[in-house]
């Protein structure tokens, strides 16, 4: 549990959705229960929209790393929460996990 404690949280959702990226680059998302089950095997999903959401996802990434490195730099002491709507991002990595809930939910109903 310390891994989750809220001095280190935002590290932990920047890993996670650094995963996602990778794991939509490479088109494979492992059922934790079933492994050899690809969570994102969609027919209706093409090559390009998992590699422009992957884009999508890195180019977030990436903003927020430059953005945490500009109040670092002004030596800004930034709970997780403002940093979260100081880069007005909250409404967005609600999307996401929504957006992600939905279709990990489609794809075990496919299963």
């Amino acid at each position: 549990m310390e891994d989750w404690t809220p001095n280190s949280i935002s590290s932990r959702i920047v890993s996670i959705l650094d995963s996602l990226a990778v794991s939509l680059r490479k088109q494979n998302l492992p059922n934790y229960f079933f492994p050899v089950v690809n969570l994102l095997l969609q027919p209706c999903v093409s090559d390009d929209d998992y590699k422009s959401d992957a884009d999508i996802l890195e180019m977030y990434l990436l903003q927020l790393s430059q953005d945490r490195s500009r109040f670092d730099l002004l030596n800004a002491e930034v709970s997780v929460q403002d940093h979260l709507e100081t880069v007005s991002c909250k409404s967005y990595l609600m999307g996401v996990i929504e957006s992600t809930c939905f279709f990990l939910n489609s794809s075990l109903t496919d299963i």
